[in-house]
């Protein structure tokens, strides 16, 4: 699947019905998740890779990378009603999956993961940002990420952010680089918000255990 396929299939995805701004549900543009996904996938870190979720909202990721060949993909999130809008994505494209799709969705508190560690290739996820009384949630997740993972961890943070995300990734023991930025608008989800849209811009990071 190209990237003109994969980004007209993910923009057509529902997305959070009723964002809880306590989880800071935003979506992620179907043509920023396309860019990040295909970015990987030219890395080899999808095709026939076992991959993690971090906060999989609607699905747009771990869908996305079942659609580029992942062996098998778990969807990690603490509200449980967005498995509905997650689950009616996956069903609208049953004719691309012979079979059952390679997909699991998780109830759990990301921080508190109770799934097996180093149990996957590879982490890919946006996390939220702690821009609203969630300071450093951003880290936990990624911490999260590198505890599960053998391989990789793939996850977008805030460009403002660059300089702590790399000095993170160095206390992590791990290697840290920025392949690639983004730039999207994003509409205005909660009553505190006096603009139409924002423009947010994210890195996509790589973080690679080191042997």
């Amino acid at each position: 699947m190209n990237l003109k396929q994969l980004e007209s299939i993910l923009d057509d995805f529902d997305d959070f019905d009723e964002p809880n701004i306590l989880f800071e549900q935003y979506v992620t543009p179907g043509y920023v998740a396309a860019r990040m996904l295909h970015t990987i996938s030219l890395d080899d870190h999808i095709k026939g890779k076992t991959i993690v979720d971090l906060g999989t909202g609607p699905g747009i990721l771990a869908i996305g990378s079942a659609l580029l060949g992942a062996d098998y993909v778990v969807g990690v999130d603490l509200d449980e009603n967005v498995f509905q809008i997650a689950k009616s994505n996956l069903e609208e494209l049953d004719e691309l999956f012979p079979g059952k799709p390679p997909i699991d969705f998780v109830h759990d508190d990301v921080t508190k993961c109770s799934l097996e560690k180093k149990s996957f290739d590879v982490a890919i996820f946006n996390p939220p940002f702690g821009t609203k009384g969630n300071s450093g949630i951003d880290i936990e997740f990624l911490k999260v990420a590198l505890n599960l993972t053998r391989e990789s961890v793939y996850s977008l943070h805030k460009s403002a952010t660059r300089s702590f995300i790399l000095k993170k990734g160095e206390q992590f023991g791990v290697k840290s680089e920025v392949l690639g930025r983004f730039s999207y608008d994003l509409p205005a989800t909660y009553a505190r918000h006096t603009k139409a849209n924002k423009t947010i811009d994210v890195d996509l990071f790589r973080f690679t255990h080191k042997k």
